[in-house]
């Protein structure tokens, strides 16, 4: 028993580490411009983690590439043309900015 609480030392060890827990996560969400990834702690979760963010960086490459490949078809079809000049119909007669009606 911890000081006649009722409680053994391992109680008391997990409240000290939820306190200081929640502590941090205070201090963290007070502080402007902060920054906090929460991430899961199981044997496992590293190499999920690992394995998403290899999973990331392969679908961001290919689309960069992608978007390379359409960017340079889109420059590849715009050269050597010229852009269109409007067309001016023969009948009408310019018009004057002098004239009146």
């Amino acid at each position: 028993m911890l000081n006649g609480v009722d409680i053994n030392s391992q109680e008391a060890s997990a409240l000290i580490v939820v306190t200081q827990h929640y502590d941090t996560l205070q201090s963290v969400g007070s502080a402007s411009n902060s920054n906090l990834i929460l991430m899961p702690n199981s044997p496992q979760a590293g190499s999920e983690m690992l394995n998403n963010m290899v999973a990331s960086f392969t679908a961001s490459n290919q689309i960069g590439e992608e978007m390379k490949k359409a960017k340079k078809a889109k420059d590849t079809l715009g050269v050597g043309m010229k852009p269109k000049k409007p067309e001016v119909k023969q009948d009408e007669p310019p018009m004057d900015s002098s004239t009146t009606e």
